[in-house]
């Protein structure tokens, strides 16, 4: 079963462009992933630019994305905020949504907004 997520990133005039990931979205993975790994703003772009993905990865080699690697359509979605964000992650069954804002990665869940070091830091194995 996956844990599905959105990975987005908020633009200076507080428009967002995010994806899906279908799988392990869950904090110690993909929030994990995206703190230790994709912390690069040009990475991020790119990563948000190869369109949803089934598999977040360490690179843009290793994730495996819809579009780059199955030949399906490019899906990138705008939103012209956070709340316009998390109600389209909410409608679309995501267990969790990453924002990249401000120069730090956002976590949404439980229904309110924490930095994500410290959601990390309050999860347990």
């Amino acid at each position: 079963m996956a844990t599905r997520s959105r990975i987005g990133i908020q633009w200076p005039d507080g428009r967002i462009e995010s994806v899906y990931c279908h799988f392990d979205g869950y904090l110690e993975h993909v929030g994990r992933t995206l703190h230790d790994c994709w912390r690069d703003e040009e990475q991020i772009l790119e990563l948000v630019a190869l369109g949803d993905l089934s598999v977040l990865g360490k690179s843009l080699a290793a994730c495996e994305a819809y579009h780059r690697d199955r030949g399906e359509e490019l899906n990138i979605t705008e939103h012209d905020g956070a709340e316009e964000f998390i109600e389209y992650a909410k409608s679309s069954w995501a267990d969790y949504a990453y924002l990249h804002m401000a120069g730090q990665w956002w976590v949404y869940y439980a229904d309110d907004w924490t930095p994500l070091a410290t959601a990390l830091t309050l999860t347990t194995h």
